[in-house]
């Protein structure tokens, strides 16, 4: 899915903290109980009405119910899995699947980075050590990767492999304004 440049080799490859998909997990959990206490409920609720024809309409609504709640389920752990963001020595690439046939994929070159900031917001981002990272390029665009682990650890790395590629540029630039003041000093034939 993603080329990587001539020796350009993966140091982090991360994926949204496991405690985004528990929250979805518990919030499903939930309709699931629901669901279960309405079918509790409806002998309460429909006894003047025909049971055959209750019975029946119960399960045609719950079957479409379980489908929407499946589909939902599908849905979310797509997004959780596929979503993903990949640092190598020379970019930061993020992946985010917006669809079942949709995905975007943008990329900030090292070289390019001016800060990083982490930023964690709440009683379980802070005890679980996750939350967000935004990354400021030179273009004043901002770069965010959203519910990750390990904040610290990405943005040193990001930090130091950015600070290599700027030290790795300023070093070309020299060496070519050396060039050509070089060539500017040969004499015209």
């Amino acid at each position: 899915m993603i080329q990587l440049h001539e020796n350009e080799h993966i140091i982090l490859l991360l994926h949204k903290h496991w405690f985004v998909m528990a929250r979805t997990a518990v919030g499903i959990l939930l309709m699931l109980l629901l669901a279960a206490g309405i079918l509790a409920f409806l002998p309460l609720l429909t006894s003047q009405f025909d049971p055959d024809s209750v019975s029946a309409l119960a399960g045609f609504g719950l079957a479409v119910y379980l489908m929407i709640i499946c589909l939902f389920t599908f849905f979310s752990w797509m997004d959780y899995y596929l979503d993903m963001w990949i640092v190598t020595e020379k970019r930061v690439i993020n992946i985010d699947q917006q669809g079942l046939f949709s995905r975007e994929i943008s990329e900030v070159p090292m070289a390019s980075i001016q800060d990083v900031t982490i930023h964690v917001i709440g009683l379980i981002e802070t005890l679980l050590g996750f939350g967000t990272v935004r990354i400021q390029t030179a273009g004043e665009r901002e770069f965010t990767i959203d519910d990750i682990p390990h904040l610290n650890a990405v943005k040193d790395a990001i930090l130091e492999y950015a600070h290599q590629q700027f030290d790795a540029t300023a070093q070309q630039s020299a060496v070519n304004k050396e060039h050509v003041e070089k060539v500017s000093d040969i004499p015209d034939a």
